[in-house]
């Protein structure tokens, strides 16, 4: 998404100052700074939306280990930064439900079509069950990400940059209401 969001930011309005955009990788929930210098650190807890997509893990998780870290996780960007007119979205997990990676492995939530990863985060967002201050949103992008399964449509195949690349729109309309 990084990427995208890089080449289409000097398109969309180019008499504006674009507002910044810092990206910082992390592969684990547990320790998702540790290779961050005090630079990053800093441009983090300054931050005024927070986006957070974990797609990548460094291992792979059991759905319920998953649920226990993106919830400890949130909680802790939401101590971080603890100003609350600051949106921090969680996006949905983008790979495909059967890609060999085997995240969110082992299911203790009912099976579904999606991703299980999405089922866990579906299921910590639900309406009042959520145990997440309001300012702290499931930014769904299953619409866009669903057809990344492999599945082609009339002989053309969606490219995973396409898609990147529609919810980095997405991102700038979020946040450029809001800026």
């Amino acid at each position: 998404i990084h990427g995208s969001f890089m080449s289409l930011r000097p398109h969309l309005f180019p008499h504006q100052r674009p507002f910044k955009f810092h990206y910082r990788e992390a592969t684990t929930f547990t320790q998702p700074g540790a290779t961050w210098d005090e630079d990053a650190k800093g441009k983090f807890r300054k931050c005024k939306h927070v986006f957070i997509s974990f797609d990548e893990l460094e291992k792979p998780l059991s759905q319920l280990e998953y649920k226990n870290q993106v919830t400890k996780f949130i909680q802790h960007v939401t101590t971080a930064i603890s100003d609350d007119t600051f949106p921090i979205f969680m996006l949905t997990h983008m790979d495909a439900v059967r890609n060999g990676n085997n995240n969110c492995h082992s299911p203790f939530l009912k099976r579904t079509t999606n991703h299980p990863c999405n089922d866990v985060l579906y299921d910590i967002f639900k309406g009042e069950k959520s145990t997440f201050p309001s300012r702290v949103r499931l930014l769904d992008n299953t619409d866009l990400s669903g057809p990344l399964n492999g599945r082609c449509k009339g002989g053309e195949c969606i490219k995973k940059d396409d898609v990147f690349s529609a919810i980095a729109l997405r991102i700038f309309v979020l946040v450029g209401r809001q800026v």
